[in-house]
């Protein structure tokens, strides 16, 4: 189990493990993973490995692996690379992969991440925007969920199926003077 502490004006805190089996009892131990100055504004867990984005020595951010069952940051290992360009906002996990978001001035793509190749490839896009990453906490699916916003378009949900997005026909359901 994970805890994370934050004064609430920053994103970076405190991270702690502990044993889910211990929760409850009055001499549960916490063991402190980092503190401030790790730079971590994100994380998601997927079975004994917990990813966390930080721009501590990667301005543009980057995601990293951390196995729990060896838990000091000094043993973490890139997942997701910075980007060349951009800086990376967000992240989600699948079942087998890792998907960023990454913000080019007023666009944010997507890129995704196989095991072990933390370049990453871009992800085609249906057409110019931003692009929202839905989280699936199970990370039970290969497929990830965004929605994608343009100037000219309303947003629009999709499934990203490997390389490949698809319209879920899920829609976003704006008030009109009618409902108001």
């Amino acid at each position: 189990m994970i805890a994370r502490t934050t004064d609430t004006t920053l994103p970076e805190g405190f991270l702690f493990l502990g044993r889910v089996a211990d929760l409850g009892k009055p001499t549960m131990a916490w063991t402190k993973i980092s503190g401030y100055e790790d730079k971590i504004t994100n994380l998601a867990l997927r079975g004994n490995d917990l990813f966390f984005m930080t721009h501590a020595n990667a301005p543009r951010k980057h995601v990293m692996r951390l196995d729990l069952r060896k838990p000091e940051l000094k043993f973490a290992v890139e997942a997701a690379a910075s980007p060349a360009t951009g800086v990376m906002e967000d992240f989600a996990l699948t079942r087998d992969s890792l998907v960023t978001a990454v913000r080019h001035g007023t666009d944010i793509v997507l890129r995704r991440y196989a095991k072990g190749k933390p370049q990453g490839m871009d992800v085609p896009m249906p057409f110019q925007g931003a692009a929202y990453l839905s989280d699936e906490p199970a990370h039970a699916y290969g497929d990830v969920m965004y929605t994608l916003s343009g100037w000219t378009q309303m947003p629009l949900t999709y499934v990203l199926r490997g390389e490949l997005s698809v319209n879920s026909g899920l829609r976003v359901n704006p008030r009109t003077a009618q409902s108001a």
